[in-house]
């Protein structure tokens, strides 16, 4: 999870479009939190120190867990990280994010149009 700073490829398989995601993963080193914000902006932090960890709290993270944040709906979706890698990848569909992907697409549609119709109306 430790990305270059500014890695694309790593900030959009992270992240997701127009929301915040919060990944809590166990590394090596210990539990991380990566913050994402609309799969350009990361950063991750190094929370707790591996040796302070018991095995029933290391249980609990497993492969890592994912909250997607969507303001704009007042949505939050919380998975496992490989569900969500398997969402990005597109080897399952969770119809959550579907869902909000769809509907951010038909808003960006709408937003679209209407700035067409302004500049056909400043062309006039």
């Amino acid at each position: 999870m430790f990305a270059e700073e500014g890695d694309p490829l790593f900030n959009s398989l992270i992240g997701f479009p127009n929301a915040v995601t919060i990944t809590i993963l166990l590394s090596s080193e210990g539990v991380s939190l990566n913050l994402n914000i609309g799969a350009k902006l990361n950063w991750t932090v190094l929370c707790v120190p591996q040796y302070i960890l018991t095995a029933e709290e290391k249980a609990k993270i497993g492969d890592g867990r994912i909250m997607i944040l969507v303001r704009s709906l007042k949505k939050c979706v919380y998975l496992t990280l490989p569900e969500y890698l398997a969402h990005k990848s597109n080897v399952a569909v969770i119809p959550e994010l579907r869902d909000i992907l769809e509907r951010s697409d038909k808003n960006k549609e709408y937003l679209l149009s209407l700035s067409s119709d302004i500049d056909r109306e400043a062309l006039t």
